[in-house]
């Protein structure tokens, strides 16, 4: 997709056999991805709750999917893609 090309990407393994449950962390810089298709059309729109507080989690959580996703799909693990990227508490 043509809104993908140009991305800083960095993929980090250790090879170590210290670390046996070891996997693959990939990093992006998605700033202007999530600024200019997220931020800046949620804020055209109007969507700042209770005209205080701007919606900064809930913006960022379609980008987080998209490339969690994308991202499992690289790996041939598109199918156990995990439903949440942070854990509540």
């Amino acid at each position: 997709a043509p809104h993908l090309q140009g991305r800083k990407r960095t993929v980090v393994s250790s090879s170590s056999s210290t670390w046996a449950l070891a996997v693959p962390v990939v990093v992006e810089d998605l700033r202007e991805t999530f600024l200019t298709d997220f931020v800046f059309p949620t804020l055209r729109a109007g969507a700042i709750y209770e005209r205080k507080y701007l919606l900064g989690t809930s913006m960022a959580r379609p980008l987080i999917a998209q490339q969690q996703v994308k991202v499992a799909e690289e790996f041939g693990a598109g199918d156990r893609a995990a439903r949440r990227s942070y854990r509540a508490g």
